[in-house]
């Protein structure tokens, strides 16, 4: 099953219901991590991080981050109540003695009532309530992951059951090269794959199924993913001057897969 915006929407209300009254570190951090993890389809989190990842410090003492998938998110917990500030430094320091290049690009601190996220590469930073979890799912995702682009990528590397494709976390998404975008970029991905969901709303009584069915998709909804698919395009070189076919969508992407693998 694809992992869809919708879906991850239901997963974070889930999620947030089931932790809403923890405060535990040491008895429930592991858990409340993997949840959080499975919100956005990562369900083997040990698969692709670890946790209790040690750090060597310059003291010569030894440091343990809660769970680090290295290039893409740490998570450091605290018991309810604590000083999130406190954790973050704690966390920013740890990083400081990791290899450049397995430095997750998200940091998270949490102390199962609030959550703090920052992105590195951007010096974006988010402070919400974990029961607000399902608000700060990123429409930028949406946005990339509902692309034309990642769809090319999908039916290209994806296997198929019948004549449906199956969607693998592993051999899809996690493989997927994202494209480099600045804050003005995001938020222009984010702006048109809101126009996307807002459309969809305005047929309430239509399920996804006939929605995007070829015959029946209203002209509005196909406007919007048009739009959509153009900018998410840009995001990888491409212009409206040379409109890329799937091949070519598919043939950057390797292109950028590769340049990742060679550096890892």
């Amino acid at each position: 099953m694809q992992l869809t915006w919708d879906i991850i929407q239901e997963n974070a209300i889930v999620f947030s219901r089931k932790w809403s009254d923890a405060k535990n570190e040491e008895a429930e951090a592991q858990g409340f991590e993997i949840d959080f993890l499975r919100v956005f389809g990562v369900d083997e989190p040990m698969s692709v991080g670890n946790f209790e990842y040690k750090v060597s410090l310059s003291s010569g003492k030894t440091g343990y981050i809660d769970y680090v998938w290295k290039g893409k998110i740490a998570i450091e917990m605290k018991s309810r109540g604590k000083d999130l500030n406190l954790a973050f430094a704690q966390l920013q320091n740890y990083m400081q003695h990791m290899p450049g290049d397995d430095i997750p690009d998200l940091w998270l601190v949490c102390d199962f009532e609030n959550m703090r996220l920052n992105r590195r590469s951007t010096n974006e930073v988010w402070n919400f309530k974990t029961k607000d979890l399902r608000k700060h799912a990123s429409l930028y995702h949406f946005g990339v992951l509902t692309s034309n682009v990642h769809m090319a990528w999908m039916r290209t590397i994806e296997a198929r059951l019948k004549s449906d494709y199956t969607y693998s976390k592993d051999i899809v998404y996690n493989n997927f090269p994202w494209p480099d975008a600045d804050n003005a970029q995001r938020a222009e991905i984010e702006k048109l794959a809101q126009v996307v969901l807002d459309v969809r709303l305005a047929f309430p009584g239509s399920s996804l199924a006939c929605l995007y069915d070829p015959l029946t998709m209203p002209p509005e909804l196909l406007k919007a993913h048009r739009n959509l698919d153009r900018a998410v395009m840009k995001l990888y070189g491409f212009t409206p001057q040379n409109t890329p076919t799937e091949a070519d969508c598919v043939a950057k992407l390797m292109e950028q897969y590769q340049a990742l693998t060679d550096k890892a």
